[in-house]
């Protein structure tokens, strides 16, 4: 929809804030903090979207959100186990209907991830019943397996019988270094737990991968409970096939975390298996710029991620880890009224992981985040039609000018200098996690001179805002 005056088109084309400021109807450059680079000759294998998992988020009713928020936004990883659903579904430590009714919540949102082609991860601490609500015993008290053991085979049992082999990752324990929380024990205990129960998954289930530790910490040659525990698979040959960990302090960075988990593992000996950080972002994060900063790491490093999901209640079991909306939304429902009522719509944040999905297809291409490492991209291309040329940018939490620089022009068939038109769309946050946010704000286009086979432009994001760009022809 072209409806921008001449002002607003040279304000809100060139990709600037609603706060930039305008002199002599130009959008003044304020002042840059740093530059992303874009290498359109650089490809990087296709999307694979690897952001577009969430922990939770999905009704235990099957098809009570309708399909089409499950493919727009490209979902494929999902990972649950009847966490905070009331009595009688409080886990294995409160009895066998408890157990069985926290394990069916598991298994409809298996079938759920399932028919949508994504992976599913099996939280074997919620189903015992480690909430971090209460104080409850634990694998391994009194130096006795035997209570575990029952509970594994059991868990065994309703994989087989439930045919849940197929695209379930197994996670041994979720948060084992939250001592106080999830694992109410130490750190010895936990690593007796992993040594016993390893050996008896990977029997009963050759094929299926094995993840962990979960940590809410990261790797490093510094942390000193991966000290102990990376030693510990080594020996005891209990590597897990995939490792996983949080990124959920407020402060952590995607890349510093997986550069360090990198060195620790040659330092410690170990195989450089894939990586999956299955919780990303806390609650001031989830909106759309800082979605990207996100996702944009994940595709950089082939890693997958799952969002994050700070509700309680049956709204840990809706909403998409806060990426949807309906009437009468809470972050807190204990009502079956408001767990199974419907009418549901996307929010800001939503409209990102959409249009990831949707609009950035063919081949992804290098990209390389500002130095200050509050500013990323994401960009892909379709062979070398430069009309395919698709950026994905927003930074974290921080309003401010960068520099986008985008080189290689010319593997998309455009001459070493001249002009560019780019359209331009803005995320916006309105009313929060559970606004109603239709799409994006179609900004219009604005021609860019280039030369030397590379452009430069500049986006002025605020501390919530991401932002796409598209070449035209």
């Amino acid at each position: 929809m072209k409806f921008l005056s001449n002002w607003a088109a040279l304000l809100l084309a060139s990709a600037c804030s609603c706060n930039a400021v305008v002199v002599h109807g130009q959008a003044k450059r304020q002042d840059v903090l740093a530059t992303a680079t874009v290498n359109l000759a650089v490809p990087q294998g296709t999307p694979a979207h690897r952001a577009s998992g969430f922990l939770y988020g999905i009704p235990d009713t099957q098809g009570q959100v309708p399909s089409s928020f499950y493919t727009d936004m490209g979902f494929n990883y999902a990972r649950a186990g009847g966490s905070q659903l009331p009595s009688p579904a409080l886990g294995w430590v409160y009895g066998t209907t408890d157990f069985q009714n926290r394990f069916d919540s598991a298994l409809s949102n298996y079938k759920t991830a399932r028919s949508y082609g994504a992976r599913f991860q099996l939280l074997i601490a919620d189903i015992w019943g480690a909430d971090g609500t209460a104080q409850i015993t634990m694998p391994g008290d009194d130096g006795s397996w035997t209570y575990y053991d029952e509970f594994l085979e059991a868990v065994f049992t309703q994989i087989t019988d439930n045919d849940m082999t197929e695209g379930l990752d197994f996670e041994i324990w979720n948060e084992p270094d939250l001592t106080d929380v999830f694992w109410q024990r130490d750190q010895a205990q936990y690593l007796e737990m992993w040594g016993h129960a390893f050996p008896k998954i990977r029997a009963a289930f050759p094929d299926m991968p094995i993840i962990g530790p979960c940590s809410s910490s990261q790797p490093s040659t510094s942390n000193t409970w991966y000290a102990e525990y990376y030693p510990f698979v080594k020996s005891n040959d209990s590597v897990p096939d995939y490792y996983c960990w949080h990124e959920e302090a407020g402060g952590d960075d995607v890349t510093t975390d997986i550069e360090n988990n990198i060195a620790a593992l040659e330092y410690y000996g170990l195989p450089q298996n894939p990586v999956i950080i299955n919780e990303y972002g806390v609650p001031s994060e989830q909106v759309p710029g800082t979605t990207v900063w996100y996702l944009a790491q994940f595709e950089r490093y082939n890693t997958s991620g799952l969002r994050g999901n700070w509700a309680s209640g049956y709204s840990l079991h809706d909403y998409f880890a806060n990426l949807l909306g309906k009437p009468d939304a809470t972050e807190d429902c204990t009502t079956t009224s408001c767990e199974t009522s419907t009418g549901y719509w996307g929010n800001g944040e939503y409209n990102i992981y959409k249009y990831y999905n949707l609009n950035m297809t063919g081949t992804r291409v290098q990209t390389i985040r500002s130095p200050d490492a509050l500013f990323d991209i994401y960009a892909t291309r379709e062979g070398t039609d430069a009309s395919t040329v698709k950026m994905l940018c927003g930074s974290r939490l921080t309003s401010g000018t960068w520099d986008i620089l985008v080189t290689g022009l010319d593997a998309v068939g455009l001459p070493a200098e001249g002009t560019i038109t780019i359209h331009s769309y803005q995320f916006n946050w309105p009313n929060g996690e559970f606004g109603d946010v239709p799409a994006p704000v179609d900004q219009g286009t604005y021609p860019h001179a280039y030369s030397n086979n590379e452009l430069v432009f500049y986006v002025s994001p605020n501390t919530t805002t991401g932002y796409a760009f598209e070449f035209v022809p």
